[in-house]
């Protein structure tokens, strides 16, 4: 999907749900990943897809399929936000923060409200989730300050994620099994 490749990129435009079935399970497991490299590439390769609406020959075909490949993005930055340790690492951050500024810029509203509903999911702080939608949506956003944000983001969403884990009760946990066994006696 490389700019100087425009002519296999909207073939793969043109084939309905090609990309598509690609964004969707890429989107669904870059959380998992301990490489910070495979979670850049995967964040880089849908980074270049907002550019293509801007094409006359790909644009008819590239906005359906990046509306529907939205909530996937944002619910893998949010997850990549509150769970995963590779947010540390810089080119990271920094990739994320580009994918994040180019969906905004493409289908802000969209954006807006997908991260948003993405970010209630995961039971992300209301106030933290605000001020990073204020930040991505921000038109004076500049990459390196918002990579700098999702890494302070990342941290505080890890530590709640940590803390409702911890607070959450297991369902089949030995503590439980050891309640049922003695009441049965």
């Amino acid at each position: 999907l490389a700019l100087r490749k425009g002519a296999l990129a909207a073939e793969l435009f043109r084939a309905e749900g090609l990309l598509l079935s690609v964004v969707v399970p890429l989107a669904g497991m870059l959380h998992a990943c301990a490489s910070p490299r495979i979670v850049c590439w995967g964040l880089l390769f849908c980074e270049r897809l907002p550019h293509w609406l801007q094409q006359p020959a790909v644009a008819q075909h590239v906005g359906p399929m990046l509306e529907n490949a939205l909530p996937f993005l944002a619910a893998a930055s949010c997850r990549l936000l509150a769970s995963s340790p590779v947010m540390q690492d810089e080119e990271v951050c920094g990739a994320l923060a580009k994918l994040l500024l180019a969906l905004a810029g493409a289908l802000p509203q969209v954006m807006k409200a997908v991260l948003s509903n993405a970010a209630a999911s995961l039971g992300a702080p209301q106030e933290d989730s605000q001020l990073l939608l204020q930040q991505i949506t921000d038109p004076l956003a500049t990459e390196e300050g918002l990579a700098e944000a999702l890494r302070e983001t990342a941290g505080s969403w890890q530590v709640e994620h940590l803390r409702r884990m911890i607070a959450a009760p297991t369902s089949g946990s030995a503590l439980e099994w050891g309640r049922a066994v003695s009441s049965q006696k």
